[in-house]
């Protein structure tokens, strides 16, 4: 496709000005992300089929959801549950989204579509089996969690709960979530009027997975362990955490626990390194002769306008040409500097950078913006 038979309209995000093309604007700088992450998704080649096929295998009539997929909240961006599971599984979404919105539907009470990524398997001292929460719509059902949810409501009821928390990926979002669900623990114990004595309420602990005796080790599945021969449990870590207790307060001690754990198993190569690490957000070059920053933007937003361009058929050459056409000719360049005129002759270079990287964030690498909670 021509680059001059092209639109900016193709893109999800807006071409800002010559000097900085990949710069947020308004709305941009609010994205989360959960959103970055959805902006890659759906590029993913294997996404956008098999939502697809799952759309045209689709009975409008069965209302029945999949697998063990339990819920009976209805949302209106949630109209495919053909394979469900398979979405939750393969791609981290907790349900079909269609590729073609831009933007990530919103969810309330800090919900996240990409719940199956924030993966926090739990385990309660005070009845419960340990269950697998499966999709973010488990927690905008009022029946909680669980199914029945049986607390002893008596004196000798403990209000612990354990979870495990997978050290092979960073640890934040799975913490945030088990702030989610520990909430919920607790005004379930509440409505029970369930009464503690002082020497029964839950102390703090953080342990290896296989010392932990509420859970069962086998059939835990590492997400990105960087060796198949690895015990995935060395891995793993199990978090004990009073639920009428300062849950918030408890976990950010858990977080100064686990984020060494996991910065170990990078140091030896069991995991990949943190996000801050693998790119910068602003690709920056010298100062110009105003004292600052030459800069294309955002990498971020930088890679998901190249692999948007790629996919519309343009090749390097073809996305630079685009690019200098398409940004906003209204603005003005800030400076004329040797530096400036520098940095603008390696921009295809650069592209070609963010090509390469926007490849592996479309083909998975999306998912470590959900696990670190980054940016």
């Amino acid at each position: 496709m021509k680059t001059d038979k092209m639109s900016a309209d193709i893109l999800s995000l807006r071409l800002a000005g010559r000097n900085a093309p990949f710069e947020l604007l308004g709305p941009e700088n609010h994205l989360g992300p959960d959103d970055w992450a959805w902006q890659f998704l759906r590029l993913n080649h294997s996404y956008r089929q098999k939502y697809l096929d799952a759309k045209a295998n689709h009975d409008p009539e069965d209302d029945r959801p999949e697998g063990t997929f339990q819920s009976r909240v209805k949302h209106p961006n949630r109209t495919i549950r053909v394979a469900e599971l398979i979405c939750r599984k393969q791609f981290g979404l907790s349900t079909w989204l269609d590729p073609q919105q831009p933007r990530l539907p919103k969810l309330g009470r800090g919900e996240s579509w990409f719940f199956p990524l924030r993966y926090s398997t739990d385990s309660p001292e005070c009845g419960s089996q340990q269950v697998a929460n499966e999709g973010v719509f488990n927690y905008l059902d009022l029946s909680g969690p669980h199914s029945p949810f049986k607390a002893k409501a008596n004196t000798d009821s403990q209000s612990a709960v354990w979870f495990a928390v997978d050290c092979s990926v960073p640890p934040t979002a799975q913490l945030a979530s088990v702030v989610q669900v520990s909430k919920i623990y607790r005004d379930h114990l509440r409505k029970m009027a369930t009464t503690l004595h002082p020497k029964t309420r839950s102390g703090s602990a953080c342990v290896e997975l296989a010392k932990c005796r509420w859970f069962d080790i086998e059939g835990f599945d590492v997400a990105s362990a960087a060796s198949e021969d690895v015990n995935s449990a060395l891995l793993w870590r199990a978090i004990r955490v009073d639920v009428l207790g300062p849950i918030k307060a408890q976990l950010q001690s858990y977080q100064k626990l686990l984020m060494p754990a996991y910065q170990s198993f990078c140091d030896v190569g069991y995991a990949n390194p943190p996000i801050r690490k693998r790119f910068r957000y602003e690709l920056t070059g010298k100062l110009d002769d105003d004292g600052r920053y030459v800069t294309d933007g955002s990498f971020l937003k930088g890679m998901v306008i190249c692999a948007q361009l790629a996919q519309h058929g343009l090749d390097d050459n073809d996305i630079v040409r685009f690019l200098c056409n398409g940004t906003n000719p209204g603005v003005k360049d800030k400076t004329d500097s040797s530096v400036r005129r520098d940095w603008d002759l390696s921009f295809s270079d650069r592209v070609i950078k963010y090509r390469e990287e926007a490849r592996a964030f479309v083909k998975g690498g999306y998912r470590w913006l959900v696990h670190a909670e980054k940016p």
